[in-house]
């Protein structure tokens, strides 16, 4: 048995030239005494996209070989009807896709980035102003939208309907007093 400890590991876009000869001496392993099989970790220890795995298999399978992907407990041989086989390569791709996002998301974090559309009032200054104008009960709604420079629908979105900001506001000052 030959076993792949690590895979493939893209920088900057490119694969790193001594993972693709540890893959190409692992294909050359294959074949020469009782190694027939590559056991894995996962089949997208293998490449990066589907055909790149599929490649690997392949060529292992060519020569005499098996692929067992520990993950499934599945040992996949080539066949000409290998429909298990691309299946099994389209989830190592998946599981890759979802790796690849997840490193991203947690470096996006680190650096602050929290994902989705910026707000529209993002300032606490600027919503502050919105709240004070939106309970301004002599402004119309587009009014006060305008001055804050948002649409209407950002101001009810942000602050809710405008008959609960009148209300926070207090009782209308009673015109003789």
């Amino acid at each position: 048995m030959i076993h792949v400890e690590a895979g493939l590991v893209r920088r900057k876009g490119k694969i790193l030239p001594e993972h693709l000869s540890v893959r190409s001496e692992v294909i050359r392993a294959v074949g020469k005494g009782a190694d027939n099989v590559v056991v894995v970790a996962s089949l997208d220890r293998l490449g990066l996209t589907t055909a790149d795995i599929l490649g690997a298999i392949d060529a292992i399978c060519r020569k005499g070989g098996a692929v067992l992907d520990v993950s499934t407990g599945e040992t996949h041989r080539w066949h000409p009807n290998a429909t298990s086989l691309v299946a099994a390569a389209a989830r190592a791709e998946r599981a890759l896709m979802l790796e690849r996002t997840a490193k991203a998301r947690a470096a996006g974090k680190e650096i602050g980035f929290e994902g989705g559309r910026p707000k529209s009032i993002a300032s606490k200054e600027k919503l502050a102003e919105a709240k004070r104008l939106w309970r301004n009960p002599e402004l119309s709604a587009g009014a006060a939208a305008k001055l804050v420079g948002v649409s209407v629908r950002t101001l009810y979105r942000e602050l809710g309907p405008r008959s609960e900001q009148l209300a926070k506001r207090g009782p209308k000052p009673h015109p003789g007093r």
